[in-house]
């Protein structure tokens, strides 16, 4: 029962965090249409949509160091609920974006998606049986990437009338649509989640009513005559009957020192405890995970519109992204279950390799340029399916690294993780607003292969077994 239980809220966990997310990245790639449909009104303009994407990995950076404490005070349920709130607050700002309120919703995302993230991460992990925390992460992936099919899903409908600038209408149809989405998300966090009840507690519980056997025993044993007793004294888990000749006295009372539990530190505190040379080569995979999400939903549609007169193959090449993320999330489970962490790792370097060379050859090298090899769209449709298995199979192999080795304070270590990959989104934003695409496509394949080496240089006393 408790391991059904379990596996029922890891479903409900990646239903409602999809659903939520559905609403971001719908958001996301809705956003460049509606912005560029409004510039001119109400101080719009073409670096609004930059700037925003900005201030949301900002104040991601910035709540890591509250997400551990937010988790241990609040509970894992209601960060979930909040963080949830927070993103889905981005969709009806996009009825109206101007400057204030585009900034502010984007803001409340940022802290939403950081918060969202951490929390529902952890609860993958506190609901994981440890020999089958890598299937469980591959089928939390496979459910959640669903986000990007339906948010391009959304993207596509925009677009494929054939208009390229979205009217009130459309606007309102969309801020409604990918608001219910987090809507339905946010309900079935409350309302479905299963309360499990930990072997630990079941221990606690059996104690608590053995001492409370023990205690009446020993008061009607006390009250006989008898000068050879008969008496019972209890252990953890069974009766063990000796004989005594004198009356038993009412036991003291154990007084247990309360342990002081991993969140109680806060990020920082907690942090200290996390193996300093396994979190360092970590380090390298998190910054890795940034990667690809700035390839198919920020450079991937931006390329893409300017390459293509269709503007419906970008909402299919982040369809395709999609299918790439549910693809590599049950390809990316069960290899790392069946081959281990350091031979399935080869497997993630090796999509992703691929992935960022096939757009160093597609996408143009310099503004203005043109590609290096001309391709038809079917193409670029494959392009979105690499990089999106690309993205869920490092992103199975990473939370599943963490889950393990970090299990006991895996709520500092997803804190960490959030914080590592929103820095380095920053960083890759800055570099493909101000380099050539050529210096960004460098950096991306140095990242994927430090990535190799650094998991590679892991111990393997501290890999999953």
């Amino acid at each position: 029962m408790v391991v059904c239980a379990k596996f029922h809220n890891v479903l409900v966990n990646a239903i409602s965090a999809m659903l939520i997310y559905s609403g971001h990245f719908g958001s996301c790639a809705i956003a460049p249409i509606v912005l560029e449909s409004m510039q001119g009104i109400g101080g719009i303009d073409e670096h609004l949509l930059f700037l925003g994407m900005a201030v949301s990995s900002l104040f991601s950076v910035v709540l890591c160091p509250f997400i551990t404490p937010a988790i241990d005070k609040l509970g894992t349920k209601v960060c979930l609920v909040l963080g949830g709130m927070l993103i889905t607050a981005l969709a009806p700002s996009l009825f109206y974006p101007v400057p204030g309120i585009f900034l502010t919703s984007q803001a409340c995302n940022g802290v939403g998606c950081a918060l969202l993230r951490a929390a529902s991460l952890k609860f993958l992990t506190d609901n994981s049986p440890p020999d089958k925390l890598a299937q469980y992460n591959g089928i939390h992936w496979s459910i959640f990437m669903g986000c990007i099919l339906v948010g391009n899903c959304v993207l596509l409908i925009a677009t494929g009338s054939g208009h390229n600038v979205v009217d009130s209408d459309m606007r309102l149809r969309i801020c409604i649509s990918l608001t219910s989405l987090g809507v339905v998300g946010i309900i079935l966090y409350i309302f479905f989640l299963r309360k499990v009840q930990t072997h630990e507690a079941v221990d606690e519980t059996s104690l608590l009513i053995s001492r409370k056997k023990l205690n009446s025993s020993t008061s009607t044993i006390g009250s006989e005559p008898c000068s050879l007793e008969t008496s019972v004294v209890m252990s953890e888990r069974r009766y063990v009957p000796i004989f005594l000749e004198t009356p038993i006295t009412q036991p003291e009372e154990e007084t247990v020192e309360e342990e002081q539990k991993p969140g109680d530190e806060g990020f920082w505190g907690s942090t200290r405890h996390l193996k300093r040379w396994s979190t360092l080569n970590l380090l390298v995979g998190m910054l890795n995970c940034a990667v690809f999400p700035c390839l198919f939903t920020t450079l991937g549609p931006l390329f893409v519109g300017q390459l293509l007169e269709d503007k419906r193959f970008v909402g299919l090449f982040g369809i395709c992204a999609g299918l790439g993320e549910i693809t590599g999330s049950l390809i990316a489970g069960r290899v790392i279950s069946g081959l281990g962490v350091k031979k399935s790792v080869v497997f993630v370097t090796l999509v992703g390799l691929v992935g960022v060379g096939l757009s160093g050859l597609l996408f143009p090298q310099l503004p203005g340029g043109s590609p290096l090899v001309r391709a038809q769209p079917s193409i670029f449709c494959l392009l979105g399916i690499l990089l999106g298995m690309g993205d869920a199979s490092n992103g199975v192999l990473l939370s599943t690294l963490i889950g393990e080795i970090y299990r006991e304070y895996s709520q500092a270590g997803f804190a960490l993780y959030s914080c590592i990959f929103n820095i380095g989104a920053i960083g890759l934003y800055i570099i493909s607003s101000y380099f050539y695409f050529s210096v960004t496509l460098w950096v991306m394949f140095t990242v994927v292969v430090s990535t190799l080496v650094a998991i590679l240089l892991l111990r393997n006393s501290v890999l999953p077994k």
